[in-house]
C-alpha cells in the first residue's frame, strides 16, 4: 500500500514547528528552512516527512553544539 503525502502550507508548517510566521519567514529568507517540495500555484508547499526531518536534524545539531561547549 503506497503512503499518502501530508502537504503542508507555511500557516501548517509554523503551527506544526510550534513558530510564530514571521520566524518561519525569516527561517525561510536565511535558508535555514528547506526549499519547498513543490508549489501549489504560487503557494509554496512541504511534504510533512521533510519537515519532521529537518526538525529532528536541528534538534541533534543543537544537541553536539550543547555537548561540545
Amino acid at each position: 500500500m503506497s503512503e499518502k503525502s501530508e502537504w503542508l502550507t507555511n500557516d501548517q508548517v509554523s503551527e506544526l514547528l510550534g513558530l510564530k510566521y514571521s520566524t518561519l519567514y525569516t527561517y525561510r529568507k536565511r535558508n535555514t528552512l528547506p526549499e519547498p517540495d513543490t508549489y501549489i500555484g504560487r503557494t509554496p508547499v512541504w511534504n510533512r516527512k521533510t519537515i519532521e526531518e529537518w526538525q529532528r536534524n536541528r534538534k541533534l545539531d543543537s544537541i553536539e553544539v550543547v555537548e561540545n561547549t
